[in-house]
């Protein structure tokens, strides 16, 4: 779970849920799923500046090549994740198995994804006879076909949300309500889902984020972004100043030469202090950036480190052990 938090731009606070199980039968799952989530996570971070919805597509689609080019689709994981803003609406993505529910203020649960199998977008099949009807039609790593499947619900239909691998809702939809209306805390839930899947024999990984909705962010003191990361085992905290004025005005100058918008400052001075420089009467005298000029810049230059620039951000460097030779 990561929760961003700004603070001067508390309108783009956001929580991030996310979940991935390697798929049984391919090799190496638990090192996609690490790939996977780690790839994902990075893209929804960098890119508050667009659409909820293509920010979990943009994630998903470069988790999918991450895995697919590193285990040249020889393995593969599920993906799901929430993603919650302060807008009306929450969004989630999902690519396999793993789940998103939804629980009522009268303890109803919702499951609010539909699983990429046959069994799940199939109903009318004989599910009794069809060997495959668990068989999964896509998973993180396939490649090139993968379409990542988008959900939206309204902030307000549900005050828990829960993100789960087939090891916690394997168990019959009965027993999944019983947990639900039962548990007298959403810790006691956390503690009888996991007991559930004990009882089940524990066969398949048993992984569970709940997160309390509405999602209020922990304010930060400091003057920037706090990104902090939650895992079953950590907690990290990164804080990332702000740049202060100072230090963007001071690069204005440069950045308008190459944007095409021509001052009077000499080339051969650019690192130098211009507030106070005499215009040099010889040259050609040149248009002076009015203020919408640096509006437009501002705005053009906020565009392109957010969106246009990603792929030159730097890239996830993970390192997996390899495989004995013995």
């Amino acid at each position: 779970m990561i929760t961003a938090s700004y603070s001067y731009a508390p309108e783009r606070n956001f929580n991030l849920a996310v979940v991935c199980d390697g798929v049984g039968g391919l090799a190496r799952g638990d090192e996609a799923a690490t790939l996977a989530l780690s790839t994902f996570a990075s893209a929804v971070i960098r890119t508050t500046s667009i659409p909820a919805t293509d920010r979990l597509v943009r994630g998903a689609t470069a988790a999918n090549d991450a895995v697919a080019n590193k285990f040249s689709q020889g393995s593969g994981t599920t993906l799901s994740s929430v993603l919650i803003t302060k807008d009306l609406f929450a969004h989630c993505v999902n690519v396999g198995d793993s789940r998103v529910y939804g629980i009522t203020e009268n303890r109803k649960i919702v499951q609010l994804t539909v699983d990429d199998t046959l069994k799940a977008h199939q109903r009318n099949i004989n599910q009794e006879n069809n060997a495959l009807s668990n068989h999964l039609l896509q998973y993180i790593g396939m490649g090139d076909e993968l379409i990542a499947n988008i959900y939206s619900f309204y902030n307000d239909d549900y005050e828990s949300i829960l993100l789960t691998t087939d090891g916690i809702h394997s168990a019959p939809d009965v027993v999944l309500d019983a947990v639900v209306k039962r548990a007298s805390t959403n810790r006691d839930m956390v503690d009888r889902f996991f007991s559930v899947s004990e009882s089940l024999g524990g066969r398949d990984n048993a992984t569970l984020v709940l997160i309390e909705n509405p999602f209020q962010p922990r304010p930060s003191s400091e003057q920037g972004l706090t990104l902090t990361l939650l895992s079953p085992s950590d907690r990290l905290e990164i804080w990332i100043p702000r740049p202060s004025h100072e230090n963007r005005e001071e690069s204005l100058p440069e950045a308008l030469a190459e944007a095409g918008i021509t001052t009077n400052h000499p080339s051969d001075h650019r690192s130098g202090d211009y507030s106070n420089k005499k215009k040099n009467k010889s040259r050609r005298k040149s248009r002076q950036p009015s203020a919408q000029d640096r509006m437009r810049f501002h705005e053009q230059h906020h565009q392109e480190n957010t969106t246009s620039n990603d792929e030159q951000k730097p890239a996830l460097d993970i390192t997996f052990p390899e495989d004995s030779k013995d």
